[in-house]
């Protein structure tokens, strides 16, 4: 669990580094803009530009320092994996929308005082009204889906004003949606729901989230109950301070199938022909004293 802790506070110190790195020097004027924005460059220095300028610098410093302080969060030692995903993923989303939304205000501010001050060129600054936040590209007046134009940075974008923009942008948050939340609920799932282990007629199958391992009776070889088994190093599956599940190492067993809560040494040990082997334990020593006996049972 530390290992994943030290992982994902890495990735938060990288994420803040490269928005930082993105924007450093955006406050200051270049090729005739500031914030991306077209500005006279008799107005860099307008007490009214360097107050918005200000007011932008004043939030950018208080994100960063903010940000460098909360990214060692995942470092929290907690026996559940599912708090500390969290956390990452509820740092990220409000590190990068509060990042967007200052800089988006920043350059609504400029505009408006563009327009108010009678700085505006029709001309030159026909795109800028085409952009939010510098970021997204809606522009009725153009049927190209991707623009190679850009307000800040550099690249291509698209143009969410055409259909295929729109549909591009829609699959790509679905796809996001899907690679995130599902994942993230069966963390949560396997944190806080124990293994299914089911005896049917024919069979024991055992479901967690993210493993299922199963065996007919008339395949079992053997059914033993131990308390001195040692986990080995894991192929696949999770591990916390109150579980392993998944594929493991185990001793002169090799490679099985491993359902175990840590709270107790007590083991059941299927030994299956042609298969893995499964170990499990049950949340309770009364709840693994049963389920052994009803297998020893069943397999006679």
């Amino acid at each position: 669990m530390h290992i994943v802790g030290i992982i994902l506070t890495i990735s938060n110190l990288f994420l803040i580094l490269i928005m930082w790195g993105m924007t450093i020097g955006i406050h200051k004027p270049k090729n005739g803009k500031i914030f991306g924005i077209n500005m006279p460059t008799d107005r860099f220095n307008d007490e009214r530009v360097l107050e918005i300028v200000n007011w932008y610098l004043k939030r950018d410093k208080w994100w960063f320092r903010i940000g460098l302080l909360t990214a060692f969060l995942p470092l929290y030692r907690t026996p559940y994996y599912s708090i500390i995903h969290s956390i990452f993923i509820i740092w990220t989303t409000g590190i990068i929308v509060y990042k967007g939304r200052i800089f988006a205000k920043t350059m609504k501010k400029l505009r408006e005082l563009k327009q108010t001050c009678g700085w505006f060129d029709p001309v030159r600054d026909e795109e800028e009204q085409y952009w939010y936040g510098g970021v997204f590209y809606n522009n009725p007046n153009s049927k190209k889906m991707f623009t190679s134009k850009y307000l800040v940075g550099m690249g291509s974008t698209v143009n969410l004003a055409t259909k295929g923009g729109k549909i591009f942008m829609i699959v790509t948050g679905v796809i996001l949606v899907i690679a995130l939340i599902p994942t993230w609920g069966l963390i949560l799932i396997d944190d806080f729901v124990p293994p299914s282990i089911n005896l049917t007629d024919d069979r024991l199958i055992i479901k967690s989230a993210f493993s299922k391992a199963s065996a007919e009776f008339d395949e079992i070889e053997s059914v033993l109950w131990t308390d001195a088994l040692k986990i080995g190093t894991k192929s696949n599956g999770s591990s916390t301070a109150l579980y392993s599940r998944g594929t493991f190492f185990v001793g002169d067993y090799g490679k099985s199938y491993v359902y175990r809560f840590k709270a107790f040494p007590q083991l059941i040990v299927v030994e299956v022909k042609d298969s893995k082997p499964i170990i499990f334990n049950l949340k309770t020593l009364e709840e693994t004293e049963a389920i052994y006996r009803e297998l020893l049972l069943r397999i006679k």
